[in-house]
């Protein structure tokens, strides 16, 4: 019977570049699906790190900041396809705004010019925020200093938007409802808290972590300007190869058996979803990128859809980019990705 005592040590959290944290994992993989990480079981291999994650007996730990499944589910409820018309619509104007002014001298760095005020001025547009407190939120979004300030931020709007509805995502999860069990006021402040925060911190980060892989690969970059359609399929290969969040926690309901390993109940073990996707034996040449891979058809969501729309707004106004320094990364730890990415491009003629 294998024991936790067999299994390969792992450990890649202080790693600031990516590829060392890949690299890691992969020696870990090849000796055993499952790892003794920095914080107990991992699992590191596909098919088990799936299975955990639609496995009923490992449910998310409560209070982390990012929403519950319940939550996750009304919330995709609400992205009908006038949602997601109406989401293109705004960003593709927010991107647009922050990238044309760069024209004039062809270089920026994407994580501060780009990428942080896109995500959170998206996802102010999408919730309905007037123009005005756009940079409020995205201070907010990059450090939360004072919860019972935002709290009250979105208090104030909630109330507002119930008073008087609006074609926007707030009124959208105002009235959602499913098997007639609609959100509680104090999730619908929590779920509007965490998008602000949590949600614009981490489409920043993929953001720039897509912008930087395909900065090293200019053909990619030049087939997505001239075939837009590829941008979702751009978003999936990126978020694959170069994810930000490489990992979830769960914690066993009871006691659970994954791969001859015996897992009591109330243990949490750490999903590395980053090691799942660089698995040889579920993605063919799993390190090299492909925007033209083919991914089985997902859920539509807000996340997605705006960074489909930034990279591809991008990739047509910034023609011939590269990098110009190497790009620094946060810690492999939560939601790490770039802190600065410089770049320069050609301008469009």
């Amino acid at each position: 019977m294998t024991t936790s005592l067999d299994l390969p040590t792992l450990d890649y959290l202080g790693a600031t570049d990516p590829e060392v944290a890949h690299r890691r994992i992969a020696d870990a993989r090849r000796r055993a699906p499952i790892a003794r990480g920095p914080f107990g079981l991992e699992l590191i291999d596909h098919e088990v790190v799936h299975s955990a994650l639609a496995d009923p007996r490992f449910r998310a730990p409560t209070g982390l900041s990012v929403p519950h499944p319940r939550l996750r589910a009304i919330l995709d409820k609400t992205f009908t396809p006038h949602a997601a018309d109406r989401l293109r619509a705004a960003v593709s104007d927010i991107v647009g705004r922050l990238v044309d002014p760069l024209a004039d001298t062809g270089r920026c760095d994407v994580v501060a010019d780009v990428a942080a005020p896109y995500a959170a001025h998206a996802v102010c547009a999408a919730l309905g925020v007037k123009r005005a407190d756009w940079d409020r939120l995205a201070r907010w979004a990059d450090d939360v200093t004072d919860m019972e300030a935002l709290y009250h931020y979105v208090d104030v709007m909630v109330a507002q938007r119930c008073a008087h509805l609006s074609d926007d995502l707030l009124s959208d999860l105002i009235v959602a409802d499913i098997d007639h069990d609609g959100l509680t006021t104090d999730e619908l402040r929590r779920l509007v808290a965490t998008l602000l925060t949590s949600e614009a911190n981490r489409m920043r980060s993929q953001l720039a972590a897509s912008v930087e892989a395909l900065c090293d690969q200019p053909e990619l970059w030049a087939l997505l300007a001239e075939n837009a359609d590829l941008a979702p399929q751009a978003v999936e290969e990126t978020m694959r190869h170069s994810p930000v969040v490489f990992s979830v926690l769960r914690v066993a309901t009871e006691d659970v058996d994954v791969d001859g390993i015996h897992i009591p109940a109330d243990t949490v073990v750490t999903v590395n979803i980053a090691a799942a996707h660089r698995d040889p034996d579920a993605y063919a040449d799993p390190g090299r990128l492909d925007i033209t891979r083919v991914f089985p058809p997902s859920t539509p969501d807000p996340g997605r859809t705006a960074l489909a729309e930034a990279l591809r707004v991008m990739a047509q106004r910034m023609p011939a980019i590269r990098r110009t320094a190497t790009a620094p990364w946060k810690p492999v730890f939560g939601i790490s990705g770039p802190t600065a990415l410089h770049v320069e491009f050609g301008t469009v003629r």
